[in-house]
């Protein structure tokens, strides 16, 4: 720009400013706003608020409140994202006490408190293990209508092993709309995963959370890749507590049972796989649903697709296990279909 006589303006000052404090290069950044001032170029607010961000996360914060002072003594007025700044930096540091002067402060000088404000305090004094506090502020959010980050929150309760207190938000985010639940049943499938790999009990703790869980939440946990590999047993638990829930779109419906099997397989658990697959079908509603869906999606795995024809077998279905196969046998005709009936498969069809 220069080589162009072109003088950089204060945007331009700013970008590169918020790039050096990205990578934790405070003191370019700010020998960058000495550059500026003796082109005549004068820092604004967003300039102190960078380097502000950037002193406390890379030299502490006695560096970040010296250009607050500085800020005010050239005549540039904290603002909104200043206080959030010093709330967020406070919080992350857990001096709690602190953000509450800064709050005090922020209101004194006429800016209310907004919804970063209120999740960034939340956040910190749910961290704090101050719930009483956590939830002053969200009953206070609610009376000014401001929106909470419900995720957020209920990953910090389900981190401190709160399950209960989880749940009340996300019943709150049910009752509060599709945005707010959504984002939280997103969380809840952390959460569940989370029990599952660290919660000395489980069961106890899944149970709080069972009612709750949709359908897609059970089929991305059953069908975890990472999950079968390093906590199969866990896994195999979770399938046995909501097969025993009184949620009928969790207890009767195939599609979990066929996420699940597949993990089974893969650490050659037949026995078991077989089991839960004659128990399931021991019902005439449950067969007819399992059947449908293994006829519509045939493209499982082979080892799947043969138990469930030996099972078929072994309940006197055999003509389930015909109709099976006979599907087998059109879609590897039909389609550059990946399964195609092996020697288990004919010897399988021929017990039936």
């Amino acid at each position: 720009m220069r080589a162009n006589d072109m003088v950089p303006d204060i945007w331009t000052y700013n970008k590169i400013m918020r790039g050096l404090c990205d990578e934790g290069k405070v003191k370019e950044a700010i020998s960058l706003k000495d550059d500026m001032e003796s082109l005549r170029v004068m820092p604004d607010e967003v300039t102190y608020n960078t380097l502000i961000d950037g002193c406390f996360q890379w030299r502490g914060s006695v560096e970040a409140f010296k250009l607050v002072e500085e800020m005010k003594g050239k005549g540039v007025m904290p603002n909104a994202v200043t206080h959030n700044i010093m709330v967020k930096w406070y919080c992350k540091e857990g001096k709690m006490d602190e953000v509450g002067c800064v709050v005090a402060k922020m209101v004194e000088s006429r800016f209310s408190p907004d919804c970063f404000t209120y999740n960034t305090m939340i956040d910190g004094y749910c961290k704090a293990g101050n719930l009483g506090e956590s939830f002053k502020m969200m009953d206070e959010m609610g009376r000014k209508g401001l929106n909470m980050d419900y995720s957020e929150q209920i990953t910090n309760f389900c981190t401190q092993g709160k399950y209960k207190e989880a749940m009340k938000l996300f019943q709150e985010s049910e009752q509060k709309g599709v945005t707010a639940a959504a984002s939280s049943e997103a969380q809840l499938l952390k959460t569940v995963t989370t029990i599952l790999t660290s919660h000395p009990d489980p069961h106890s703790a899944l149970k709080l959370l069972i009612q709750n869980l949709t359908l897609p939440t059970v089929l991305s946990v059953l069908s975890s890749t990472q999950l079968r590999r390093t906590h199969s047993a866990t896994l195999f638990s979770f399938f046995h507590i909501f097969r025993h829930s009184p949620h009928p779109s969790l207890s009767s419906s195939p599609e979990p049972l066929l996420a699940f099997l597949p993990g089974l397989l893969v650490h050659r658990r037949y026995s078991s796989t077989r089991s839960l697959l004659l128990n399931f079908i021991s019902s005439d509603h449950p067969r007819h649903s399992l059947h449908q869906l293994l006829l519509r999606c045939p493209r499982l795995p082979q080892p799947l697709l043969d138990t469930s024809l030996s099972t078929y077998a072994l309940s006197d279905h055999p003509d389930l296990a015909f109709h099976l196969f006979n599907k087998m046998n059109f879609m590897n005709q039909m389609t550059n279909f990946t399964c195609s009936p092996d020697n288990i498969t004919y010897n399988t069809i021929l017990d039936a």
